[in-house]
């Protein structure tokens, strides 16, 4: 069929936009919304640009990581994200808050080549390393003045055709992806030019993630964990049990990790990183040992409830969208964040104090109550509300005991009648 939108990208920016604005049912309007959020300069960054799609920025409080307060900027058009993650904070800052290390902090690719002879591969990988990892770092000379470079080659076999060269890169605080594959590219080159009856069939780094590995870990009093209707060793309990659940069963264990990714994301996102690269690498650790399971762990330890987390965040301090965006820098400051580890723990802690939180709604109260009181303020003003009314919107609908569209319309008309009628 012929394609009606084939080269998009050579039209000018207007008459992409008039393309566009044929799809709409309301033309002014629409262009009107695309005008207001449009910037010139993303279209450098992007392809076909169009306009920017904005995503709300909070600051979750409460965020102590090896003895430092933070304010971590959050970007996430979620709702109760940002005050689940600063409550379970507060929760963890009760006894001296996160405790984060960062147990690697490297960035790993492949080259994956079909060989009739493994052996003969694995053999001149192992006799040549130095010349290899000489190779990588003089494909981007200028990494040697700022980090270590290629550290380590080895081959591991996939299957009786296929085997993976594997590099280890000290990329600094830039999260090097493109460093590492120009490094990849140089040693497939020079494998080829040297090694007989091999055939190359990609060079890629790697979203593993297994080389940028944070623990983290805090615990919380019972007595902080107790609430109006449960007592705090209950509490506590229910959250290891929950906590165990998502090791045992793939189905929670999903759910459990989404939780955490939601701090994760928000703060990764908000400090200019490459959060779809986070949740692959998150979410194949998670997988590591064969069964699906939860990214961390609440158990009981000498009356207290003690959490831990091991999770994969490649990121990058400098470069990419620290570049780009000026408020992913301005982000950094917030922060007070300096260098890539720094960064990396910061983001982990958020991920496990998010998690507390999820875990306590959902044994206690139930998810639903915490979240959907949030949940109603975005539909107060998906509904026409103006900031102002919002408070007093919800405030009736809560009397009421309802919030759905109907509803919400209905009140937002009354609320107007009576400060019309009031004068």
């Amino acid at each position: 069929m012929d394609l009606k939108y084939d080269h998009f990208y050579k039209r000018d920016y207007q008459n992409r936009k008039l393309l566009i604005l044929e799809q709409l049912s309301q033309v002014v309007q629409g262009d009107q919304l695309l005008s207001e959020n449009y910037d010139d300069g993303m279209a450098e960054v992007i392809e076909n640009y169009l306009t920017n799609y904005q995503i709300p920025e909070g600051i979750a409080t409460n965020i102590v990581v090896n003895g430092t307060e933070h304010l971590v900027p959050m970007v996430t058009e979620e709702p109760s994200v940002i005050a689940a993650c600063s409550n379970g904070a507060k929760l963890l800052a009760t006894m001296g808050g996160i405790k984060a290390e960062v147990q690697s902090n490297l960035v790993a690719g492949q080259v994956v080549i079909k060989t009739n002879s493994q052996s003969v591969v694995a053999q001149f990988v192992s006799k040549n390393e130095r010349e290899l990892l000489q190779v990588a770092n003089q494909s981007h000379p200028s990494i040697l003045s700022y980090a270590t470079g290629a550290k380590r080659i080895s081959v591991r076999v996939l299957d009786p055709e296929y085997v993976s060269v594997d590099l280890l890169v000290d990329s600094g605080e830039a999260m090097g992806a493109n460093i590492v594959n120009s490094m990849l590219e140089a040693v497939k080159e020079y494998m080829q030019e040297n090694l007989d009856a091999i055939e190359p069939l990609m060079a890629i780094l790697t979203n593993d993630g297994e080389t940028s590995l944070v623990n983290v870990s805090g615990k919380v009093s019972f007595a902080s964990l107790e609430t109006k209707t449960m007592s705090g060793d209950v509490v506590a309990e229910r959250i290891s049990a929950a906590s165990h659940i998502a090791q045992i069963d793939p189905v929670r264990a999903a759910t459990h990790n989404k939780g955490i990714m939601n701090g994760v994301d928000a703060a990764a996102i908000a400090l200019g990183n490459d959060w779809r690269a986070i949740e692959s690498a998150a979410h194949s650790f998670a997988a590591k040992r064969g069964n699906y399971r939860g990214l961390s762990n609440w158990q009981i330890s000498d009356g207290n409830l003690v959490g831990t987390m091991t999770i994969p965040i490649p990121i990058g301090f400098v470069g990419g969208a620290t570049r780009v965006f000026k408020l992913a820098k301005l982000n950094q400051e917030i922060a007070q964040v300096s260098d890539s580890e720094q960064e990396m723990q910061l983001i982990a802690a958020v991920g496990l104090a998010q998690n507390l939180a999820a875990l306590k709604a959902l044994v206690t109260e139930g998810i639903q109550r915490g979240h959907m009181s949030l949940a109603v303020k975005s539909a107060v003003i998906a509904n026409g509300a103006t900031p102002g009314e919002v408070s007093t919107v919800v405030e009736r609908l809560t009397t009421l005991g309802k919030h759905d569209a109907e509803t919400i319309k209905k009140v937002i008309n009354e609320i107007r009648k009576e400060r019309n009628n009031n004068g």
